[in-house]
């Protein structure tokens, strides 16, 4: 009967250390969420923005699901990256950061681009 115990307890130890390692030993595969962030960059559009001296490889952003999705789940930005999202007409739309993971500047572009 003591036996018995003893294993039961080293199973349930054996079992408890397996799922911490589970949950907690670094992940040496790519992030999928980032992975899946970052689709290839021959089905992104980009274009580059110049604002003053300073030079932005922009993702162009003109549907509905991709401005949803938006930076979402990245990582980050390279410092001459950015996104540009494009409206179909001149409105006030607002901005949700879900799951951002860094903060960000918006810069409004009138139509006129002021």
């Amino acid at each position: 009967m003591k036996r018995l115990i003893i294993i039961i307890i080293s199973l349930v130890i054996l079992a408890g250390a397996g799922f911490l390692m589970y949950k907690f030993w670094p992940d040496k595969k790519p992030d999928k969420k980032n992975e899946e962030a970052r689709v290839e960059s021959s089905q992104i559009n980009y274009s580059q923005i110049t604002i003053g001296s300073k030079k932005i490889k922009a993702e162009v952003v003109d549907n509905e699901e991709a401005r949803m999705k938006g930076l979402s789940g990245r990582d980050n930005l390279a410092d001459d990256e950015g996104m540009f999202f494009v409206f179909e007409k001149s409105d006030i739309y607002p901005f949700w950061m879900k799951d951002m993971k860094f903060a960000i500047d918006i810069i409004w572009i009138m139509e006129d681009g002021n």
